[in-house]
């Protein structure tokens, strides 16, 4: 392991590191586990502190991207390339690719979705398996989605496609606060809704 910088109590302690290089770590028990990661950064109590093989990871926040952070080699594969900004943002992330979270607990329950993009505060937070391609920016947006068949939907507003749940639901654009907000079945599947509270 080479070229490596550790900064706080239990950065980089923990795991065999075999070549791991070129790691930043700041913040108590930041990038803990790493193993053989390479070109990661984090930054914040507990950062990235599951983080083992993943590579070009930026970690930021306390408890940001937490899960075991793995890699399958060529970026992006698996968990390489993760952003996460802001306290347990992507906290349970294992494998999914190509994920962008900005915000406080910003997808912090999903674990292998991919190519996700979550902007504020708890911002698609309760997606935990699956779901891939969804766009969500705003306060609460996508914030009860929880389907591994809920795809490809774009969202952008305060509560906008707040209410899916456990539904299926995909494909669909909500622009505007609250926009689609009773969208709670599978049908709602496609529909395209603009301007606060449109079809909500």
């Amino acid at each position: 392991s080479n070229f490596n910088t550790a900064v706080g109590e239990g950065s980089m302690a923990t795991g065999i590191m075999n070549a791991a290089a070129n790691n930043t770590a700041l913040g108590y028990n930041t990038l803990n586990d790493m193993t053989s990661g390479a070109r990661n950064t984090a930054i914040g109590q507990g950062a990235g502190d599951g983080l083992t093989t993943a590579q070009r990871c930026t970690i930021i926040g306390d408890s940001a991207g937490s899960g075991v952070l793995v890699t399958g080699g060529s970026v992006p594969n698996n968990a390489d390339g993760t952003v996460a900004v802001g306290y347990s943002a992507l906290y349970a992330l294992t494998t999914g690719a190509g994920n962008v979270a900005l915000g406080y607990s910003a997808l912090s329950a999903q674990t292998d979705g991919t190519y996700n993009i979550a902007i504020g505060y708890e911002a698609m937070d309760a997606m935990s398996t699956g779901e891939d391609h969804n766009i969500g920016i705003g306060y609460g947006v996508m914030g009860t989605m929880n389907n591994a068949s809920s795809v490809t939907n774009l969202a952008i507003g305060s509560y906008a496609l707040d209410h899916t749940s456990t539904a299926a639901v995909h494909s669909c654009v909500a622009l505007g606060q609250g926009t689609l907000g009773a969208a709670n079945h599978a049908a709602t599947s496609g529909s395209v809704a603009v301007g606060a509270y449109a079809l909500g």
